[in-house]
């Protein structure tokens, strides 16, 4: 066992999930656990769905199989969640992690803060301050 903070990766096949990815890769403190998207992209593998071109990932990360969200799964086995999901999808899916004890640190949508933020969500680029 490594001792790293096991992670999820959400909407892992779309640009901001990808950066995630590159910026978790290699990590010292944390280990990604598994790349989640829609059951369309389940079961293919990172490296096929590569839409960053400027960064070279490790073999092992380009042959981790994508999986469908679960968020059972991802919320025992995972204490944080990186969301690249599209806004519009983003809301009730990390709502249902926050509220299962995952971290989720996501990306504002096009009015930044909300109300409806899960409490425990932490925006990582907010673009103005809570209403």
């Amino acid at each position: 066992m490594s001792g790293k903070v096991k992670v999820a990766v959400l909407g892992a096949t779309g640009m901001i999930g990808q950066r995630f990815v590159q910026m978790l890769e290699g990590h010292p403190y944390l280990e990604i656990e598994g790349l989640y998207a829609s059951e369309r992209s389940e079961g293919k593998r990172f490296g096929d769905t590569l839409k960053v071109r400027d960064h070279e990932y490790s073999q092992e990360t380009l042959d981790m199989k994508i999986s469908k969200m679960d968020i059972r799964h991802i919320a025992d086995s995972c204490r944080i969640a990186f969301s690249g999901i599209p806004s519009e999808l983003a809301g009730e899916t990390e709502t249902q992690l926050a509220q299962n004890g995952v971290a989720v640190y996501t990306t504002p949508g096009p009015t930044g803060w909300t109300s409806t933020c899960p409490s425990s969500s932490r925006r990582s680029t907010p673009t103005s301050s809570p209403p």
